[in-house]
């Protein structure tokens, strides 16, 4: 792949790639989290799937 692909052509595309960041670096600070806190496994998975 050489070139980021960027939503575009409907407000609701727009926002589900938002979401789909929001989500992305919830997961990559609760894996953070994990490293020095005991968490239930079914945290990370759950947000993995969104």
């Amino acid at each position: 792949m050489r070139n980021f692909i960027l939503p575009g052509g409907h407000a609701a595309i727009s926002q589900a790639h938002i979401c789909r960041t929001v989500c992305r670096r919830a997961e990559r600070r609760l894996v953070e989290l994990a490293r020095s806190e005991e968490l239930p496994g079914e945290l990370v998975r759950y947000l993995n799937r969104l």
